[in-house]
């Protein structure tokens, strides 16, 4: 029988199951990423030993010789990050008290939606992108990147003329916003 790594103790005693001859877990393949019982009795070496030669050699390359942060360190990374997922939940969510604001100096009515909507929309449709970035580049570079994405569409928001521009800036600031979200996470 063959079980997922992960829940072979667990299912051990459920793992002949069935109800009305029906089992409870999907029929498994040699290629859906599971282990045969039998690889579980051996030694985590020897399990490494049935990878793919490529997965052997990104692993055996890996080696970091970089020292461990401080405590100081992890501190500060942890609140700069937290700092960082703050603003951008602020930024989303305080234009609603600034609408009466923003439309009694634009001057149109008609545009109050998308003060909000362009900054959301962008930011939900640049997370998965930012997440494929981060994957292909260093983490460090993708996120400044977003961080200074984020910076210029806010600096076209505070210089906005009208209300087109300030849709514009806030679009771009959710263009990064996504970005910033993404790499907080990583």
């Amino acid at each position: 029988t063959l079980l997922p790594i992960s829940f072979s103790l667990y299912f051990t005693s459920i793992k002949y199951a069935n109800v009305d001859g029906i089992p409870l877990f999907p029929p498994v393949t040699p290629d859906s990423g599971m282990v045969h019982e039998s690889e579980l009795e051996k030694s985590p070496a020897a399990v490494g030993d049935s990878l793919p030669e490529e997965s052997q050699n990104a692993v055996a390359s890996h080696t970091d010789d970089s020292p461990d942060p401080s405590a100081l360190q992890i501190s500060l990374i942890f609140i700069a990050l937290a700092l960082s997922i703050f603003l951008i939940g602020l930024d989303g969510t305080i234009v609603g008290t600034a609408i009466p604001s923003i439309t009694q100096e634009f001057k149109q009515l008609n545009d109050v939606g998308w003060y909000g909507s362009a900054y959301l929309v962008t930011t939900c449709g640049m997370q998965l992108f930012y997440g494929r970035l981060y994957t292909i580049f260093p983490v460090k570079i993708c996120f400044l990147s977003s961080i200074f994405i984020f910076e210029i569409g806010s600096l076209v928001c505070a210089v906005a003329p009208n209300s087109a521009a300030f849709i514009i800036g806030r679009a771009i600031a959710g263009l990064g916003s996504g970005g910033v979200i993404s790499g907080v996470f990583m």
